[in-house]
């Protein structure tokens, strides 16, 4: 069950890297471009994707299950800090490694191939607890992790409330947030064009992604056991962490700790590699963990849905 759609999500995912892969081989832009195009994805399209996922009907069921997604998060990023720290001490990595090694591991791709997997497998009743995965991920993603990434780049000399809450992200999710909260919906001037960059993010996430790919080798992924040690971790180590909370801890069989489960299984967020080069951390070792981890799950995922 789910082989299929797993394979149409996967599918879809490398047509979509294919035009960056291609141009730039063929060196159609020059470096700036792609800098620029990873900077417009980071500073517009993200807020606007995260202001768009909040613009939900407010309802204290999704408050709660928003809440609960929450708490079973935080056992997550636990872990993942503790398997990012074991794994740069492990092979010798700087904090670049390590900001980005936790990136990889505490936000899954919920987004682009999670939801629609999810609503293959399970159908619309799914997508209930898929958007509050989602949403909880996008918190830590573009908070924390957004941070510990430009803190590691040397982009802030420590953490500051201020650095912060001035990146358009995180702004974002402060809007966001009290728009769903107060039960505000963006009148459909703002709203139309909020709509619009948010699914742009994706496909030039994917087209940067497909860039940096492009400069690297099949014997850069051969030779990088590292990176398969991460990708084990990723699909792996993480889901299965995750069903020994929701199945044995704390017994749940519903359809919301399956959901919870897989999420924690997807593969690395491709968001990962346009905020490296944002940042100006090492992109091409993020480029070869989402890339990597992209194509295994196509051989993870199935197991783990199987056993659900």
């Amino acid at each position: 069950m789910g082989f299929s759609e797993i394979i149409n999500s996967l599918a879809m995912i490398m047509v979509m890297i294919m035009p960056g892969f291609v141009l730039k081989k063929m060196k159609v832009f020059q470096n700036a471009f792609y800098e620029g195009l990873s900077y417009f994805t980071v500073n517009l399209c993200i807020p606007a994707l995260i202001i768009h996922s909040l613009q939900v009907p407010y309802s204290k069921d999704l408050l709660l299950e928003l809440g609960k997604t929450f708490v079973l998060w935080l056992p997550m990023l636990v872990v993942a800090t503790l398997a990012s720290i074991m794994f740069v001490k492990a092979f010798g990595f700087g904090r670049k490694q390590l900001s980005l090694a936790l990136c990889m591991l505490m936000v899954p791709n919920t987004g682009f191939v999670g939801i629609p997997l999810i609503n293959q497998l399970y159908g619309s009743e799914s997508m209930f607890y898929a958007s509050a995965c989602e949403i909880v991920g996008d918190i830590f993603c573009y908070s924390i992790v957004f941070s510990i990434i430009a803190w590691a780049a040397g982009k802030q000399s420590k953490f500051s409330i201020k650095e912060l809450l001035s990146s358009p992200p995180i702004l974002a999710l402060v809007i966001g947030i009290i728009l769903f909260v107060a039960g505000i919906s963006l009148p459909s001037f703002i709203a139309t064009p909020v709509n619009y960059f948010s699914t742009a993010t994706a496909p030039l996430a994917l087209f940067v992604l497909g860039s940096r790919l492009g400069e690297l080798s099949l014997k850069d992924f051969a030779g990088d056991k590292r990176i398969y040690v991460l990708c084990f971790i990723r699909l792996i180590i993480m889901p299965a962490i995750a069903y020994l909370i929701v199945r044995v801890l704390l017994k749940d069989t519903s359809l919301f700790g399956i959901v919870f489960i897989l999420m924690q299984g997807m593969p690395a967020a491709s968001v990962t590699v346009i905020v490296s080069q944002t940042y100006n951390s090492d992109v091409d070792f993020a480029t070869k963990g989402v890339m990597l981890s992209t194509v295994l799950c196509l051989f993870t995922l199935p197991i783990f849905a199987l056993i659900l």
